[in-house]
């Protein structure tokens, strides 16, 4: 395509997408960042937080340096042998062991390790909360002796495809801070990813504001949870009063959708009943899947004629597609195959983001303001994206721009349903307008008719007197055909005026007004007087009519 041709329109609101997406890269980039400036930072295997006050200064990352056993499993209790803490190295927190030299040694991404960090404290009595989102790949915990937490099977070489089924889900542990030396232990165990070690940072914070935090972020879900089944349901309802419409049915359905996910993510008992040991992730991303072909499906039906019917049917294939693979894989091959559908997922937004171009490009309705409700999902789905491939931090956003989009895409199809019943209440008054019109139409027209009959009556019958008076010799004998002539035209007058005095009888019917005289007809006489009538029009041609009704019939 010449770019010359190419509609200058297009360019500001691409131009406009991009910079969203550096703006919103570049933030989680500063927020994934290093610690802040004077922040305690972990020193050959001691943190220094004497001076920190968590009330004040809030959570601490456990960045730095961290004591790093290459090779082996040392319990507590190991360490109180000076033999064991001579050979030690040292190993930067956040990062992953790969490549890294330890005792002279290049190390490789698989085997298992031990990592010590000393937490120097004052005199604290407030109970404190250590949070971590990843560690490759096995692990067990101990806080200052005490065994915390274990997650696989650290101290054994074989592990089973359980031991490693949540090792997404972030981890809380509490513990209280003693004066002086407090001690963190960790063995870390990866047979399974390209490098083991700790690549996310670990947190200490204060154990009840942790708590509150947790609660109020708990709460907040569930209320979004409940705004998007309250919009599913509204949506559905509004499908079921305007079928030919299936925007509201997609749009209830994605919501139902996210409402699912989101609340999976926080209590996650849909995937204990309905997953399996193997892929216990199922139903997060079947209902990625699904809420991304149903985000095309919604766009194709509220703009069909911009959006093409062949995106909207391979992405329904696509769909079906990975959504049956993942019913057939573990998870670590599940996780492989939502890396791929990501990349569908940004062909999608960009498919969508020009078909918004080009709709607000050719006006139609309400076009802005759904892209206006887009650009927060675009947000959330470049956030989950990067979060998902453990690229970023900043958790699961989907779900609130999501709220987001099911509000404006609502009060886009509630305006429109609006215009079409404000379209509906003007032509029903403009009908019923026109009818009212006609109806006086219709009464001119009986008066026309009545009035015309009337006015009719007086040359008819005048007509019908003189042709009568000749027939009977007023003015002097008459030739045979000359009678039969006449005795015609008194036939059409006398037809003529019947057929006025039954426009006058229609008109005092109108008017209920006709009093009914109910008395026989002579079918052979009126029969005989048709033939008569119709007889001229025979002419010459080889024709005979004959009335064959008995006159003796009344």
């Amino acid at each position: 395509m010449d770019m010359n041709s190419y509609p200058q329109s297009k360019i500001p609101f691409t131009s406009l997408f991009i910079l969203i997406c550096v703006v919103v890269s570049s933030f989680f980039a500063c927020g994934q960042g290093s610690p802040e400036t004077g922040r305690p930072v972990a020193v050959r295997g001691i943190i220094d937080l004497r001076g920190w006050n968590f009330e004040r200064d809030g959570s601490v990352r456990l960045d730095g340096e961290w004591e790093f056993y290459w090779d082996r499993l040392l319990g507590p209790s190991d360490f109180k042998e000076l033999s064991n803490q001579k050979k030690c190295g040292f190993i930067p927190v956040p990062s992953l062991w790969k490549n890294h030299r330890a005792n002279g040694v290049t190390l490789t991404g698989k085997g298992h390790a031990t990592y010590r960090l000393k937490i120097l404290s004052g005199p604290d009595t407030r109970v404190k909360t250590l949070s971590f989102q990843r560690i490759l790949s096995a692990y067990t915990l101990w806080l200052n002796g005490v065994l915390a937490y274990t997650k696989g099977t650290a101290d054994r070489p074989i592990k089973t495809r359980e031991d490693y089924i949540f090792i997404h889900n972030k981890r809380l542990s509490s513990f209280t801070l003693n004066e002086g030396v407090n001690e963190i232990i960790l063995h870390v165990f990866n047979n399974e990813y390209e490098s083991g070690g700790i690549d996310w940072p670990l947190y200490l914070d204060d154990g009840e504001i942790t708590a509150q935090r947790e609660f109020l972020k708990h709460t907040i879900n569930m209320i979004v949870v409940g705004l998007l089944l309250f919009g599913a349901i509204y949506n559905v309802l509004s499908y079921f009063y305007r079928k030919g419409d299936l925007s509201p049915l997609y749009i209830g359905f994605s919501s139902l959708v996210f409402a699912i996910n989101t609340y999976n993510i926080e209590s996650p008992i849909i995937s204990g009943s309905f997953s399996f040991i193997e892929n216990p992730f199922l139903i997060n991303y079947t209902t990625v899947v699904l809420g991304m072909t149903l985000g095309v499906m919604i766009i194709k039906s509220l703009f069909p004629d911009d959006f093409s019917a062949y995106i909207a049917r391979f992405s329904q294939f696509l769909c079906a597609g990975f959504i049956i693979s993942l019913f057939f894989v573990e998870f670590r091959t599940a996780e492989q195959i939502m890396k791929i559908y990501f990349i569908f997922i940004v062909f999608f937004i960009l498919y969508i983001e020009y078909i918004f171009i080009k709709t607000i490009k050719n006006g139609r309705d309400d076009a802005v303001l759904f892209f206006i409700g887009f650009l927060p999902l675009v947000i959330g789905c470049i956030n989950n994206i990067l979060y998902a491939m453990w690229i970023i931090n900043t958790g699961n956003a989907i779900h609130y721009a999501m709220v987001i989009f099911c509000f404006t895409t609502t009060t886009v199809i509630s305006r429109r349903f609006a215009r079409a019943l404000r379209t509906v209440e003007k032509l029903s008054r403009d009908l019923e307008a026109k009818n009212i019109s006609l109806e006086k139409l219709d009464r001119l027209k009986d008066q026309f008719l009545a009035n015309t009959s009337h006015e009719l009556r007086t040359p008819l019958h005048g007509m019908i007197g003189l042709s009568e008076s000749m027939i009977d010799g007023a003015a002097g004998v008459l030739p045979p055909k000359a009678l039969d002539n006449l005795s015609l035209i008194s036939s059409c007058g006398h037809r003529l005026a019947n057929m006025v005095n039954d426009l006058l009888d229609m008109a005092k019917i109108q008017v209920e007004g006709l009093n009914l005289n109910l008395r026989p007809v002579d079918l052979y006489s009126l029969s005989e007087m048709i033939v008569r009538l119709s007889l001229p029009l025979v002419g010459g041609k080889p024709l005979e009519i004959i009335n064959t009704i008995s006159p003796d019939i009344p």
